[in-house]
């Protein structure tokens, strides 16, 4: 029993070096992508404002023309 106590407690040893390392690898390589993502982020968030101002412009464009159509201006 002890023996095979031993063997159990060094595979737990072997199997937890296993995850700091995997989990170390994790890491950096999160470290090293982490200016593209968050360039990347700041890029949508910056193209998405755009396209909700673009929404913007238009609607008030369309606003515009019924206004007109309304007012018995031919557009």
């Amino acid at each position: 029993m002890e023996d095979e106590l031993r063997t159990l407690e060094k595979e737990l040893a072997e199997t937890k070096r296993e995850v700091e390392a995997v989990e170390e690898e994790r890491r950096a390589r999160q470290e090293a992508v982490r200016g593209e993502v968050e360039g990347l982020d700041i890029a949508w968030r910056e193209g998405v404002g755009r396209a909700i101002q673009v929404e913007v412009a238009a609607e008030g464009l369309r606003r515009q023309i019924l206004e007109k159509r309304r007012g018995g201006v031919r557009v």
